[in-house]
């Protein structure tokens, strides 16, 4: 699996190196994204990504798992995931992602965005942290629960402050492994 996303993730480069954007395909109708997450790394920042993870405490098939390695200071770079699919997005409006959300061992900021081809922000916002009180304790060294860490309910509000086609982008700001499920996003 995580070859087909290096692969994915390649061949997009290789579109934009040629000038040339890849077929994408839109959000499906009731906002859910289960596929289509590619790897996006800038800069020093390094990471994987895993579609369809399995975590021991939830059965759903299409986990996406997000795990940077090395997290790039302020302007240096970053890691995370760009999802393939198309979301028109239209100056002014709202957008909502909904996605229930787990760490391991302490919390973990995420900053969401919605992205053009060429990197061009139509909307952003970070939400500080997912995880903590997830049945772990607190800080890197706590011991497991023994029912593990609980799935937690996130939303997160964008607003566009640009139109474009858009990509939903989401990337870590901890060196911390964290698991999304159900992501959906819906125009407000």
């Amino acid at each position: 699996m995580e070859r087909q996303i290096y692969a994915a993730g390649m061949l997009l480069v290789a579109f934009m190196a040629l000038g040339a954007a890849p077929a994408t395909r839109a959000v499906p109708a009731d906002g859910t994204i289960t596929s289509g997450w590619v790897e996006l790394k800038q800069g020093e920042a390094e990471g994987t990504i895993q579609m369809d993870a399995k975590h021991a405490t939830n059965p759903d098939p299409h986990l996406l798992k997000l795990s940077v390695t090395r997290y790039a200071g302020p302007g240096k770079g970053r890691f995370g995931a760009r999802n393939t699919l198309a979301i028109p997005v239209q100056e002014g409006a709202s957008y909502e992602v909904t996605f229930k959300g787990v760490s391991e061992g302490i919390g973990v900021g995420l900053v969401f965005s919605l992205e053009t081809d060429d990197g061009k922000v139509l909307a952003r916002t970070t939400l500080p942290e997912i995880g903590r009180g997830g049945g772990r304790g607190r800080g890197r060294g706590a011991s497991a629960s023994p029912a593990g860490p609980t799935w937690q309910p996130y939303l997160v509000s964008l607003h566009a402050r640009a139109s474009g086609t858009g990509h939903l982008v989401v990337t870590p700001i901890e060196t911390v492994p964290v698991w999304l499920e159900n992501v959906r996003i819906e125009k407000k």
